[in-house]
């Protein structure tokens, strides 16, 4: 049957109010990967699958598809398939939180044995092994980017889980990011601390170091407890610790990382471990952190650390906790070769 032509013009027309219709969405068809992995073995598993791969990914980016049907689709993509992620990643990013979520997980999982896009260097072990090296450090660019526009995504929980993976991967965007989310009170500034400290000291330290005058004792603690592994940042969080006016929560924090950036710690060690004013929590770890780097010391002085470790030995009687004998111990077995 042939349409009239008033039909026909009908028709047209009502074809392209339809398509210019808000409410009438196209499928979005997958793209295949441009970029593949140069391993001749798994480009041989892609094309086998790939109408399988496409198929999820189908599902997948479909408006349509119920959020479970979603999730099953992604969870068979990755690994041999993850070129084929990587081509439709922005869609996939900006899928509803849950999805979303997923989604970065997966990024995340893929990534997380190959350097950053910033320290990743090509291989020189012949053609082969650059063009997988080549290969691999624009995956890790692509991916990072990725993650990047999840740092954007609406939901609070699918930019955490983007901000925690880029931070271990010492990604600046990652760091304001969560300082962001910080000081818009999208999540607690200890949580938020806690994501920091997966970045290197060094990168992190300028975000952690605005909370180390922070009102809340838990807060100021765990900034002070991540800087005080910083070297740059010894003196001041030394000054801190042992002003008479701080809490006990403050300083046990700092003691852990004072121990190993303060070459003086065991003047002042001994002091607090000594000292019946102070709490036992401090007390205890001034115990613990000073026979660690007893522990730690050189062979030659022995007989000084001796002398130093006989009066830890008298702290931890008195205080007779199980974590002060407990260091006690571990000093007698390691050093002393004597059980306790």
């Amino acid at each position: 049957m042939s349409l009239k032509p008033l039909d026909r013009a009908k028709f047209k027309l009502a074809i392209g109010l339809l398509l210019a219709s808000p409410s009438f969405v196209l499928a979005q068809e997958p793209k295949l990967p441009s970029e593949r992995s140069p391993l001749e073995v798994i480009r041989s598993a892609q094309l086998e699958r790939q109408e399988e791969t496409v198929s999820s990914l189908r599902i997948a980016l479909s408006d349509e598809a119920t959020l479970e049907e979603r999730q099953s689709a992604l969870s068979n993509l990755g690994g041999v398939e993850y070129d084929y992620v990587l081509a439709n990643g922005e869609g996939l990013v900006n899928s509803p939180s849950d999805l979303a979520r997923q989604v970065v997980s997966i990024i995340g999982a893929e990534i997380s044995m190959l350097p950053s896009a910033a320290s990743h260097t090509h291989g020189n072990n012949g053609d082969a092994m650059d063009a997988l090296s080549m290969y691999q450090t624009n995956l890790v660019q692509r991916s990072e980017t990725l993650l990047e526009v999840a740092l954007q995504h609406p939901d609070t929980s699918v930019r955490i889980e983007a901000a925690s993976i880029l931070a271990g991967r010492g990604n600046t965007r990652a760091l304001v990011s969560i300082d962001q989310m910080i000081q818009e009170g999208e999540i607690e500034a200890r949580e938020g601390l806690g994501y920091m400290s997966l970045a290197p000291n060094q990168l992190a330290s300028p975000f952690v170091e605005r909370y180390i005058d922070s009102g809340d004792t838990l807060t100021r603690a765990a900034a002070i407890s991540q800087l005080a592994y910083n070297p740059s940042y010894t003196s001041r969080v030394r000054e801190i610790a042992l002003n008479s006016d701080t809490s006990s929560e403050i300083t046990a924090a700092a003691l852990p990382g004072l121990a190993r950036t303060d070459s003086d710690f065991l003047e002042y060690g001994l002091a607090l471990a000594n000292s019946k004013d102070l709490p036992v929590i401090t007390r205890e770890g001034a115990l613990k952190e000073s026979l660690g780097l007893l522990i730690a010391r050189s062979p030659e002085n022995a007989t000084i650390d001796g002398t130093i470790a006989k009066a830890f030995e008298g702290v931890s009687i008195e205080l007779n906790t199980e974590n002060a004998l407990d260091a006690y111990r571990a000093y007698q077995q390691q050093i002393l070769g004597q059980d306790g």
